[in-house]
């Protein structure tokens, strides 16, 4: 069975490029060596842990845990979504204070990186707004 430690040693050591931006640059090491077991009783506390490999330390690969117990990746989808939700409230705000629809007479709709408001009586576009939600890559 391949354990955590050990799946990011083989990426270490064959892949590095793959997890560059997980590397923390500037550090060589930790005081602690931390086993798989290690990890297992930290993330049941929601405590990020880090791993060390030739000297090297990275962080969690997938974002890590937050205290909540919420994995970062979820919080910050969650973060854009809610700053998303904001921002067509605003365009709601503009359209509504322009009068040029009304109630139900507008859409909703996602072109690439855009929200397109639309006039659904008219098929005329309002406003677009650029929304994303950002990825760990």
């Amino acid at each position: 069975m391949v354990t955590e430690v050990e799946m990011i040693r083989v990426l270490h050591e064959n892949w590095p490029d793959s997890i560059s931006q997980f590397r923390l640059k500037g550090i060589v090491g930790l005081a602690t060596h931390i086993s798989d077991h290690d990890i297992g009783n930290l993330r049941k506390a929601h405590v990020q842990t880090m791993v060390e490999v030739d000297d090297v330390v990275y962080v969690p690969l997938g974002g890590g845990v937050m205290t909540s117990g919420d994995s970062m990746q979820v919080v910050r989808a969650t973060i854009d979504l809610r700053g998303i939700c904001r921002e067509l409230e605003n365009v709601t705000r503009e359209i509504n204070g322009l009068n040029q629809v009304s109630g139900d007479d507008f859409s909703l709709t996602r072109d690439g990186n855009k929200a397109v408001v639309t006039n659904t009586r008219t098929g005329q576009r309002i406003c677009e707004r650029n929304w994303s939600l950002r990825t760990l890559e």
